[in-house]
């Protein structure tokens, strides 16, 4: 009396006979352990000095203003805010620079937003 595969066990054979490609995901607890383990602080030591820190916790707030309000230009100009006869030229490609920092304000200015309060949260404990 033969043994029935799990769909698991029938993969994995024809993978390893060479007949298939398989790669076996990950459990629900597996996912959930990684995801914990990568929303844990992590410490990290920067060495900068007096002038760079100063300098970077200047930046990052003017950077923040700065993305958004070119997402916003970009919008404008893309849409109503160009004459007739420039906007069917420009307004595609001013309409696409404004969605790029449309996804630079959701994502990459996110995590910068991180590093500015971390930052600031460090020089005021350092203070203390």
């Amino acid at each position: 009396m033969s043994q029935i595969e799990t769909d698991h066990e029938f993969k994995t054979r024809m993978a390893a006979e060479g007949r298939a490609i398989y790669v076996p995901g990950k459990t629900d607890e597996q996912i959930a352990a990684e995801q914990e383990r990568k929303a844990a602080p992590k410490p990290v030591t920067l060495h900068l000095s007096e002038n760079d820190l100063t300098g970077i916790m200047q930046a990052l707030p003017q950077t923040f203003d700065l993305v958004s309000d070119l997402a916003r230009a970009c919008e404008y100009l893309g849409g109503s805010g160009l004459a007739d006869d420039v906007a069917s030229d420009l307004a595609p490609v001013l309409r696409l620079f404004a969605r790029a920092c449309q996804a630079a304000e959701a994502q990459e200015l996110e995590s910068l937003f991180k590093l500015e309060t971390q930052l600031r949260d460090a020089v005021a404990e350092e203070g203390a």
